[in-house]
């Protein structure tokens, strides 16, 4: 009996332990740094790369303080299925602007792809589209899977397409120069006037419906529910 806890306990150890992944950090201009990963140190000398193997998360807040102290620290999210080994490459941008970017995504041995349809913008299984009015505002905004239609006849395209990264994004295109905010159940995520760039932090959001309360420039407002998903960046334009 003995002998069999062991055995059972040995390949329940072996199961948790294969579920991780690889993250490899390096500054293409080669500034050190040091690098904390959901507030663990992974080095104690500024390095140009450090490895980071066997990590049990798949949501990971990284934490990027350079060496010179004159380039501000980079704080960003991350995610990524079991089995794969992510490159983020840390450079500057067109502006000058140091950013911490995916340059490569691996899958490792034993990297099963998701199973399941993609999740479906804005209709969730067995309810209708969902129509919201803003109180105090002259339009209403209707929800399909690939278009957001409004009650004075305009409307903004949806289109879906698949990302390296885990967490899910959205790009909101038009209308140009309004003010967005997104939030869950009630909480204020982000802000922001179009065109923005927007990828979901917190994990316990990936797969849900997210508020989107829309100003736009001649004082129009409206808002509506999108779905997003794991893995996916929709497109508002």
């Amino acid at each position: 009996m003995k002998l069999l806890f062991s055995l059972l306990f040995i390949v329940a150890s072996m199961s948790i332990k294969a579920q991780t992944g690889n993250m490899v950090f390096f500054s293409e201009d080669g500034d050190k740094f040091i690098l904390y990963v959901n507030g663990i140190q992974k080095n104690t000398d500024f390095q140009t790369n450090v490895r980071c193997d066997g990590l049990k998360e798949n949501v990971i807040k990284a934490r990027i303080v350079f060496e010179d102290k004159n380039l501000p620290e980079i704080i960003k999210t991350f995610g990524f299925q079991y089995f794969q080994e992510v490159t983020v490459n840390i450079k500057r941008n067109k502006k000058g602007e140091i950013v911490a970017r995916v340059a490569s995504v691996i899958n490792l041995p034993g990297y099963v792809a998701p199973s399941g349809p993609a999740p479906v913008v804005g209709a969730p299984i067995n309810t209708p589209p969902p129509v919201t009015s803003t109180p105090g505002g002259p339009l209403t905004a209707t929800v399909s899977s690939d278009a957001i239609s409004l009650s004075d006849g305009r409307s903004f395209s949806i289109s879906k397409s698949e990302v390296f990264m885990a967490a899910p994004e959205i790009e909101m295109k038009s209308p140009v120069g309004a003010k967005v905010t997104i939030s869950y159940e009630g909480k204020v995520a982000y802000t922001s006037e179009v065109p923005f760039h927007y990828t979901v932090e917190d994990y316990n959001n990936y797969n849900v419906y997210c508020k989107m309360e829309v100003e736009e420039t001649n004082g129009a407002k409206w808002s509506c529910k999108i779905q997003h998903g794991t893995k996916y960046k929709l497109t508002i334009e």
